[in-house]
């Protein structure tokens, strides 16, 4: 997925404990995969990456 950036809200610390991009990439790890999220040329790209059939 990716998207146009949207206006700077500045770095927040992670306290949900599940959710977000952080819940995500702890979610994607526990199948053997990872997620990588960030600025890639000029928008905003969420990329996860899982293999297939998972690895618990």
């Amino acid at each position: 997925m990716t998207n146009p950036p949207g206006p700077a809200a500045g770095a927040r610390p992670c306290t949900t404990g599940g959710r977000g991009l952080h819940g995500a990439a702890e979610r994607a790890g526990l199948l053997g995969g990872r997620v990588e999220a960030g600025p890639h040329e000029g928008l905003w790209r969420l990329r996860a990456v899982l293999p297939l059939g998972g690895s618990r």
